[in-house]
């Protein structure tokens, strides 16, 4: 799943080597360490001190630790930019913010995009979802233990999209780039469709 995310994220927003990239939700650095090792500057955030070290020590053994950082913070939008990622934060702003797998995790979906939005250089910084859309099936995504813990199955389509555009995010479209087959609870397989959802700072 990571693979297929970084691969169309590369296909579909300008990364170069360089690039600044804010992941959010960056666990133990499954996504970052494919665009660490392009060149591209990552800065991970999670709320787990486990998937935080976890992410800092494959920096470390990759020899990537000038490439990718990982920090424990919950991106909040009545703190700055400044205040919660200090000099993690490129002077001008992040070019990119990347999440993968987080997003329907999140209690308020238009409360974490005005915080990741605030990261990113003006007038051309790109928000970049990846995750499962919400379908009929999106439950089974998760075993049913876990449940309790994600706020959504999935995301819908069209309430991204608005919320996007809501925070003041421009041209945003939301792309359904690939499926993944993935083993359910129940038995056997399902395909899962995700999204990538892009919108622009203004």
């Amino acid at each position: 799943m990571a693979s297929k995310a970084v691969e169309h994220l590369l296909a579909n927003v300008p990364i170069t080597e360089g690039t600044t990239l804010l992941e959010v939700g960056s666990g133990t650095g499954l996504c970052s360490e494919m665009l660490a090792a392009k060149g591209i500057k990552v800065v991970g955030v999670d709320t787990s001190i486990g998937m935080v070290n976890a992410f800092n020590a494959k920096a470390e053994k990759l020899g990537l630790v000038d490439k990718m950082k990982s920090v424990q913070i919950l991106l909040t939008s009545d703190k700055t930019p400044q205040q919660q990622l200090g000099d993690l934060l490129p002077a001008a702003g992040f070019d990119v913010a990347f999440s993968h797998l987080t997003f329907h995790h999140v209690p308020s979906i238009k409360e974490t995009l005005l915080a990741v939005m605030s990261c990113l250089k003006e007038h051309s910084g790109v928000v970049a979802i990846s995750d499962f859309e919400a379908e009929l099936h999106a439950p089974e995504f998760h075993p049913s233990n876990i449940h309790g813990e994600v706020q959504r199955h999935g995301l819908v389509v069209d309430d991204l999209a608005r919320d996007m555009e809501a925070v003041g995010l421009q041209q945003v479209k939301v792309l359904r780039p690939f499926k993944i087959d993935k083993d359910v609870e129940s038995g056997g397989s399902r395909k899962f469709q995700f999204i990538l959802s892009l919108g622009t700072r203004p």
